[in-house]
This record gives C-alpha cells, structure tokens and sequence, in this order.
C-alpha cells in the first residue's frame, strides 16, 4: 500500500460500491477487486488482529458439533470425522466457515453430494475467498450463484474463459437446483456473510473499521526493523592521530574491539585514523535517537484493533489479563458479557446457516434422521 495503492474505502470514494453493466459476476469491491486479499494480508500482517480473528473462532466453535440424542451419534461421528478428500472433520469445516466468517465477512462451503454403486455419500469443502464471486443479480437483485475460478486472484476485471471457472448454486433447500459435474456428482454452496448496511451483496468483516490500524501495526512493526537492520547504528568513531597506513588503523582498530565488545556487530565503534585531521586521537560518541516512541501508539492501534472486533483482550489471554490485577470474577464477567453478545448470536447463525442445511442434505440423500 502506497500513494498510488490506497485503501479502497476511503472517505468521499463511493464509486467502488456502484455494480457497474456488462459483467458476468459482482466484483467485491470495483476497481481492481483486489479487496479480499488486502483484508487477508492485513490480518496475517497484523497480530491482535489475527488474535482477535483466532480466539473468537476458538471461543465459538468450542469442543465441536455434539449431539443430545446419543443414539445417533455415533453413525454421525463415523461420517464427521472425515468429510472430504483432504481428511477434514466436520469440525475443521465449521471453524474454517467461522473464521472466514470473523476474518472475511464471507464464507464459502461447497458441498458434494453423489454415489458410489448404492452408496450415497455427502462431502463439504472449504472454499477460500479469494476463489469465488457472487454472479449478477436474477430478476429479483439476489444473486444465486457462486462463480469459483483461480483466475479471481489476478488483478483488474476477470473474463472468464470456458473451463478455468465453474458456477454453483447457492443452497436455499429443496428449491436447489444442484449443479451436475461430468463425473454426476451434484454441487451446490452454503453461502455465509457478515451484512454490513448499505452493502448490499457481500459481507464486510466486523472489524473493516480498523483496516488502516491494522496496516499501521504492521507498518510501524516494519519500520522498526528496516531502522535495526538498514540504519547504520554504530556506537561512535575512535579517531588515531598519526602516520598510520590503512592496514596499521586495522590492526589497532580489531584489537580494541575484541578487547573491549561483546558478540554482534550492533553499537560497535569504527577506527579512523589521520595525521592533519584533527588534534588529538579521540573518542567521538555517536548518541542514537530514534524517529519516534512507538510504545504508546502501539497501545493505541491494539485498542483500537480489538476494539472494532467487539471483543476483549483479557479473552485473548486470560493468563496474562489475570496477571495484570484483573481477577477471575472480572475475567468471568468480561466473557459473560461477550458470550451473550458475541459469540451465542455466532453460534446460532452458523448453526442455522450451515450444520442444520448440512444435516437436512445428508438425511434427504443419505436416509439418516439427523
């Protein structure tokens, strides 16, 4: 990000959310649509976000998908453990369609339904952000599919070519018209977003706000070490008065270095030496100052960070809260309150949104009574 890549939501900058005609999907934002990796960049780049994004998933997918009828459940726990190819649990799935959903504001769950001789079986698999676009608004101005194409990750407006993208229906039950692949499985997308007001097609992660401090977190973080590595930090020069050969100021240079440092190269003085220069042979102490304290703006980014996330940072590390003079009853309140708030709301809407849809599939085409 520089002054000729800005932050694509930026005051006055109303033109990305304008649908522009004769196009086959909905950019995420337009321009160059390369939104959904600056949201993915700033999070990987930025720590409290990424811990932020990390324990509210954990929080809210807790110990997994369980049943109260024990009867069913271990036919169910046979089937959960492995739910695609790739050997992911059912539980692997959810929390990666929960994250996308903290993370992204959008998440994509392709679900795979098929026969092998009699045999009816059902996979789901992750889809990541980056791949997949919602299609032109029907009639109605609700999009119905989702366009899945690698060639989405490149910048700028996607032709998409026969054979480099595939289109899937969004999962809306029995009206489903599932897409039917040449091998004859049957596709279809659960589709979940995080709706932000006054966008009207896609979800918004719940902490956008804070995309400029997330950039500055890892801004400062980088400037802090290009400042270590690239400066040129010495101690100070010791300056030789005399008639010395450049190899002679050598010798006597190493010598008081060893004798006088420690391991590393940071802080260490440089020899110079010279006859006219000046006076006498001398010390001259180089005092280091840095371009700015970036303690107390750290603070401030991070505070502003989790708290654009809704969350707190005593449930980011309860330990380490506890140790700064916050007891377990305030710990305890802190995460009834944002149990309530945060994380109960969650589970219902993925609950609703995507494992029940899961399970009406698999009792529709597999028999069970989930």
């Amino acid at each position: 990000l520089d002054v000729n890549n800005p932050i694509p939501i930026e005051y006055g900058n109303s033109d990305i959310f304008i649908l522009k005609k004769g196009r086959r999907y909905i950019p995420f934002l337009e321009g160059n649509d390369l939104f959904a990796q600056l949201i993915l960049e700033a999070r990987l780049l930025s720590p409290t976000t990424l811990s932020c994004v990390n324990s509210k998933t954990d929080y809210c997918i807790g110990k997994g998908v369980t049943f109260l009828d024990t009867d069913e459940e271990p036919q169910f726990d046979e089937w959960a453990k492995s739910v695609n190819k790739a050997g992911d649990s059912f539980d692997e799935v959810v929390k990666e369609a929960i994250s996308g959903y903290i993370g992204d504001g959008n998440s994509f769950t392709e679900i795979v339904r098929g026969k092998v001789g009699s045999t009816r079986f059902v996979k789901l698999y992750p889809l990541s952000f980056l791949d997949c676009r919602l299609s032109i608004p029907d009639d109605d101005d609700i999009p119905t599919h989702v366009i899945k194409s690698k060639a989405f990750r490149r910048s700028g407006y996607v032709s998409l070519k026969s054979g480099n993208n595939v289109e899937l229906p969004i999962y809306t039950g029995e009206r489903t018209k599932w897409h039917k692949s040449p091998s004859g499985t049957e596709h279809a997308v659960i589709y979940l977003k995080n709706k932000m007001k006054g966008y009207d097609f896609y979800g918004m992660p719940s902490n956008i706000a804070s995309l400029p401090q997330q950039i500055l977190e890892y801004k400062s973080a980088r400037f802090n070490l290009d400042n270590f590595e690239n400066n040129l930090v010495i101690g100070g020069v010791i300056v030789l008065q005399g008639n010395l050969t450049q190899e002679e100021a050598d010798a006597l240079g190493k010598k008081i270095i060893y004798q006088h440092s420690g391991d590393g190269k940071r802080g260490r003085y440089a020899i110079l030496s010279s006859q006219n220069g000046i006076e006498n042979s001398k010390i001259l102490k180089h005092e280091q100052q840095r371009a700015g304290d970036f303690i107390e703006f750290d603070k401030r980014i991070e505070e502003k960070i989790i708290f654009s996330n809704s969350w707190s940072k005593v449930l980011i590390d309860p330990v380490a809260a506890g140790l700064g003079g916050n007891s377990g009853k305030q710990i305890k309140e802190i995460f009834e309150v944002k149990y309530e708030t945060v994380i109960k709301p969650m589970q219902k809407y993925v609950m609703d949104k995507l494992v029940y849809p899961v399970m009406e599939i698999l009792d529709s085409w597999t028999g069970t009574k989930y």
